[in-house]
């Protein structure tokens, strides 16, 4: 016998733990299941179908459009001032041609602007439609009137 089977009635013993294992013979207890009646349900994230890959894409394709014109019509402002002061200066002649110059600054970048906006705002609406933020479509439908 060792001294931690030993268990002798003369004098205080110390307190023993037997640790005990598992027979060969015996078998494993069973797993718990994991299907769970009140388990919380999990997300399945189903990829989209291909009519809105295909939508995807193109809007891409739109973006890099939309972003090759605002830089192409910035490029090309210099030449196009004086077209614009042309059809100011069409509509009313009398005027001093420091007043067309300016008007025709003012109705560029403000023609720019809104070029710029635009691309912006079908940025974010396609952000918010690639993760599912609820009333996404009817923005669109709103951008697509204006």
């Amino acid at each position: 016998m060792t001294e931690l089977d030993r268990s002798d009635s003369s004098g205080p013993a110390p307190a023993v733990t037997r640790i005990r294992t598992a027979k060969p013979s015996q078998a494993r207890p069973e797993r718990p299941s994991v299907l769970n009646g009140n388990a919380a349900p999990v997300v399945v994230k189903v990829p989209p179908p291909f009519a809105v890959r295909t939508c995807q894409f193109f809007w891409a394709i739109n973006f890099v459009l939309a972003a090759t014109a605002i830089v192409f019509f910035f490029v090309i402002r210099e030449d196009q001032l004086p077209l614009i002061a042309d059809a100011i200066r069409a509509v009313e002649a009398d005027r001093p041609d420091e007043t067309y110059d300016k008007a025709a600054d003012i109705v560029y970048w403000s023609v720019f602007g809104v070029m710029i906006a635009l691309l912006l705002v079908q940025i974010t609406l396609m952000v918010s439609f690639m993760n599912r933020k609820p009333g996404t479509r009817w923005w669109q439908l709103v951008t697509l009137g204006a």
